[in-house]
């Protein structure tokens, strides 16, 4: 077997509520492609949730808060253009409607939030900690 061979990961469907500050009533599924539990030397923290057809009124599963590294959230729609995803981000006490595809760099320390609104398509959460619990400074 080649030693580079282990870098190559499935993603693991899991709840939201292994992360503090995020809640089971997500819309669609939370795919983890890396953290330090599938990787123990990485740096870095990625998840992908996969949503169809949102329909207005869908209810906030994450509460606000920070982090000690920088992130970024990505949109992806599942249209050939990449349109077709609208969400909410928060960021400090502003609040900025985002429609795909789209990306929101969040700086360490800032306060934020996402709340998927309508359509369909990926959501992709980065974060530069390999470890999501560990690299929060605060909730609200």
């Amino acid at each position: 077997m080649n030693v580079n061979s282990r870098y190559i990961l499935k993603p693991d469907v899991r709840k939201s509520s292994e992360i503090k500050h995020h809640y089971d009533n997500a819309p669609g599924l939370r795919y983890v492609f890396l953290d330090r539990a599938k990787l123990p030397e990485t740096s870095l923290y990625t998840i992908v949730r996969a949503v169809k057809d949102l329909l207005p009124g869908q209810a906030p599963y994450i509460d606000p808060h920070t982090h000690n590294c920088d992130s970024e959230f990505l949109f992806i729609g599942d249209n050939e253009d990449l349109t077709g995803l609208t969400a909410y981000v928060w960021l400090g006490e502003e609040r900025f409607l985002v429609e795909s595809p789209a990306s929101v760099f969040i700086p360490r320390n800032v306060l934020h939030n996402v709340q998927l609104l309508s359509g369909s398509g990926k959501f992709i959460n980065i974060v530069l900690h390999s470890d999501y619990n560990q690299s929060l400074a605060s909730g609200k």
